[in-house]
């Protein structure tokens, strides 16, 4: 099974590589957080609205996309 930083969609990834220039440890927590989880459930709310925060995602309008984060990671059938 992949863990979430190999799940993470590539434009949030390229998002948080660059924004690692100015934000160097905030996101490698983020992405020590995503390399030791591999469900959306494990992480915590705060580690959900950095992450979305520092990869420049918009948090999505809709209940179900923000709960399984659908806007930053491939879901099974997708990869």
């Amino acid at each position: 099974m992949k863990n979430l930083f190999q799940l993470l969609k590539p434009e949030a990834k390229r998002n948080l590589v660059r924004n690692k220039i100015q934000w160097e440890g905030m996101i490698d927590t983020i992405f020590e957080n995503l390399k030791t989880k591999k469900n959306v459930s494990d992480l915590t709310i705060s580690q959900v609205n950095s992450l979305y925060l520092f990869s420049d995602i918009d948090y999505p309008q809709s209940p179900v996309e923000a709960l399984y984060c659908e806007p930053l990671f491939f879901q099974n059938d997708e990869e």
